[in-house]
């Protein structure tokens, strides 16, 4: 059974991702950043709560889209992309997300960076928390 994204429950983004920043590509690369984002599958972008290393220039995150499918009685799996809109640039992510209802509606899985327009992050992903 397939769920609407608007119905969809909260996906809490807590992540990091390899970055390089400028000037220090060689010396940085791999470095740690984050983002957090409380996100509810709208077509209003969500704000951006708290944000370390580059993604401290981004402000919001847009839903591009994806699907949500019952994968059990208890989980949801939740796959599709979103745009970190910052200053300077933005991020493109994939994500593949399951939200377990039996505990406590957390939800677990990981982001990709597609591609980035945004200094200092050139590639990478993180989990999802």
């Amino acid at each position: 059974m397939h769920r609407t994204l608007t119905k969809a429950s909260i996906l809490l983004f807590a992540a990091s991702a390899l970055v390089a920043l400028p000037g220090h590509a060689q010396a940085a690369t791999g470095t740690k950043a984050s983002f957090v984002v409380n996100t509810q599958f709208s077509p209003d972008p969500s704000p951006i709560l708290a944000a370390t290393g580059p993604f401290t220039a981004c402000t919001t995150v847009t839903d591009l889209g994806g699907d949500a499918v019952d994968t059990g009685p208890n989980t949801v799996l939740f796959t599709g992309e979103k745009r970190l809109n910052c200053d300077g640039g933005t991020v493109l992510l994939s994500y593949e997300a399951r939200l377990n209802l039996a505990a406590g509606r957390k939800t677990f899985g990981n982001w990709t960076v597609l591609e980035s327009t945004l200094p200092g992050v050139e590639a990478g992903g993180g989990r999802l928390k």
